[in-house]
């Protein structure tokens, strides 16, 4: 579908006029500061009344809370201009003698000027208007899909402007437009199949616009612009970026086939005096859905050193680019749409970041990310993260408010996965907005009953209980000690009434926390012999009678009245008596004694009382063992050595 020029020209300027108090507001707010909802509707105040009801619905609609959707441009006062009719006003511009700076035209159409003579679409009755139609000419500020409704407003005004007014009009209107979206439409004509320059394009205009260079347009027409927008627009199609730069403070190039950051860089070398400062002014930087592979350490990124805000989704970027790490002021970063499989070491490139965009990405990891410490928002939806206590590793992040996890595996498995996240950071005492909301009710309900559960579980585990002190089976060389003195005092059974003097009581508690000893004792075992063998029983008795005593003073009282290493010492020097009296019988006697007297002596030997005293000492050295073994457990090797020590040192 075609329109004439001059027809273009009188709804231009109808529509300027109409959305004068709007597309001239001063943008005294970055946009990053400014709300986060992409709503670019006119003020309901400002449209017709009956328009108000269908712009308050879609205003809701259009709502969106996603930090994906930090704006780069401002949210109302932006003009959306197709760059082909930017192409034929600049043409228009020359042709009346207006400075129209370096713009290279190319082969200007011979019949492409306006000229003040009846316009041919005047008269024809406009058709029905939509809802979307109106919505999109009210909410982009473009001339599009709501041509119809603005030109049917302008041939209504009657107006008696000529061509030349109308484009003197124009000229001095873009003059003072701060934010400025320039894009370009190709479609392809379905009768003939040739590309067309948009879906209404102007008679004589209809072919694109070359990609070669040899079109340019400048953008010193705008004097006051600072917020610029190129959609499938290469750099090389406009010109003056000298004058372009030392005004700009957002620049988005989205869809413009650029595939290395020196594009960017280079027209600083191309256009501007000193190539350094070019970028001084320039704190937005978008370059969304190009063919970014990685970003060169070598590119010149000292000049962006005033960016804060850049982004680089729906790249194809597999890593995060080391080379960001020269940019200090960055505080927001989007990597959106990327290859990205791993953030390790990101801390190093991005130390005060504040908003990192990582959705769809290949991430199933959170390393290095749990060390931004200045860190507020972080948006990791459509990764690859199983496990939910990834997210738990971002509890240190001190200044951490807003998550987006969404999309993710343990997200769509796990349907209480919010419950979890959420009871993990008031655990810390952390409010956490996750997914762009905070707790609902229902899950405030959970996390209440989830502590309960986690304190009754708590209680529930009852403490060891205290058992009584009790002498260690290797006790400190100081505690042995103790109990071989003989004059300490007398020591009370334990469990009685009798009052304890304080030392007891310290050397019981001493013993009591005494540690065991991790040396070895080796302990070599003798045969010994005993001429007692009923003193364990006794003792035994003794101790039913006399009620619980200590076990080291029960094996030292058992010791005492059966002193097995005098009777042991005594045994040998009878075995030895026994063993020379009869050899010195056998000696004097074998001359004269026959081979049964021998046999006979002999036997009277074997059969000694001396043998049989052995197997029952034997026996009760069995017994005692066995009982001190009852006793002293693990550590009875060491009491029976001790033992044994005292009883040598008493001889």
């Amino acid at each position: 579908m075609s329109t004439t020029g001059r027809s273009f020209v009188k709804t231009l300027r109808h529509y300027l006029d109409s959305n004068q108090q709007t597309l001239l507001s001063r943008n005294d707010k970055h946009p990053s500061d400014a709300s986060r909802v992409s709503s670019k509707m006119l003020p309901i105040s400002q449209a017709s009344p009956w328009i108000s009801p269908y712009l308050s619905l879609l205003a809701l609609s259009s709502a969106q809370t996603t930090l994906e959707a930090t704006p780069y441009m401002p949210a109302a006062s932006c003009l959306a201009l197709d760059i082909h009719y930017l192409y034929f006003l600049c043409v228009q511009f020359e042709h009346l003698g207006l400075d129209i700076f370096q713009s290279q035209l190319g082969n200007v159409p011979q019949a492409g000027f306006v000229a003040d003579h009846v316009d041919d679409d005047t008269g024809k009755a406009a058709s029905l208007l939509s809802v979307n139609s109106v919505a999109s000419a009210m909410s982009s500020m473009s001339l599009g899909s709501g041509w119809r409704f603005w030109k049917q407003q302008a041939n209504s005004a009657q107006s008696t402007n000529s061509a030349k007014d109308d484009l003197m009009h124009i000229y001095q209107f873009f003059s003072r437009i701060s934010a400025l979206r320039l894009h370009a439409r190709v479609y392809m004509d379905v009768g003939n199949g040739s590309p067309r320059s948009g879906q209404r394009t102007i008679l004589g205009y209809e072919e694109p616009i070359p990609k070669d260079g040899s079109v340019s347009l400048s953008m010193a027409l705008f004097k006051q612009l600072q917020f610029l927008e190129l959609d499938r627009v290469h750099p090389r199609e406009i010109a003056d970026w000298k004058t372009l730069l030392s005004r700009v403070i957002s620049l988005v190039m989205k869809r413009s086939g650029i595939e290395t950051l020196d594009e960017i860089l280079c027209l600083a070398d191309d256009w501007c005096d000193d190539p350094a400062d070019a970028f001084s002014k320039l704190q937005m930087l978008s370059l969304q859905d190009n063919n970014l592979t990685t970003i060169d350490a070598s590119a010149s990124l000292g000049r962006l050193q005033a960016i804060t805000h850049l982004n680089l989704s729906s790249n194809l970027l597999n890593d995060v680019p080391a080379a960001l790490s020269t940019l200090f002021n960055l505080r927001s970063l989007n990597l959106a749409n990327n290859m990205i499989s791993s953030t390790v070491g990101i801390n190093t490139v991005l130390g005060n970041i504040q908003e990192l965009i990582l959705c769809r990405n290949r991430l199933t990891k959170l390393v290095g990310i749990d060390r931004l410490w200045a860190l507020e928002r972080l948006d990791v939806r459509g990764n690859r993260l199983d496990d939910v206590l990834e997210v738990n590793r971002l509890l240190p992040l001190p200044n951490l408010d807003e998550i987006w996890v969404s999309e993710n595996p343990f997200a769509l498995n796990d349907t209480s996965f919010r419950v979890d996240i959420f009871s993990s950071f008031s655990q810390h005492d952390r409010a956490l907005k996750l997914d762009g909301s905070g707790p609902t009710f229902a899950e405030k309900l959970k996390i209440q009953n989830k502590r309960a559960n986690a304190s009754q579980q708590d209680n529930s585990v009852t403490p060891l209980a205290i058992a009584p002190a009790v002498v260690p089976d290797s006790p400190s060389p100081s505690s042995v000690g103790d109990f071989n003195d003989p004059n300490d005092s007398p020591q009370v059974p334990f469990g009685s009434n009798q009052p304890a003097n304080d030392s007891n009581d310290t050397r019981q508690s001493k013993m009591g926390r005494a540690k065991a000893k991790k040396s070895k004792r080796v302990v070599k075992l003798q045969h010994v012999d005993f001429d007692q063998p009923s003193v364990m029983s006794t003792s035994m008795e003794s101790e039913s009678q006399a009620g619980h005593v200590h076990r080291y003073t029960e094996l030292q009282s058992a010791t005492q009245h059966t002193s097995p290493l005098a009777s042991y010492n005594h045994q040998r020097e009878r075995n030895k008596t026994n063993k020379d009296a009869s050899t010195s019988t056998l000696n004097t006697n074998s001359s004269s004694t026959c081979p049964s007297a021998a046999a006979s002596s002999h036997t009277v030997i074997s059969s000694s009382p001396s043998d049989a005293i052995h197997t029952e000492n034997e026996n009760g050295f069995r017994r005692r063992i066995e009982h001190i073994r009852q006793e002293a457990g693990t550590g009875w090797l060491r009491v029976l050595q001790e033992m044994n020590d005292k009883q040598q040192s008493s001889q």
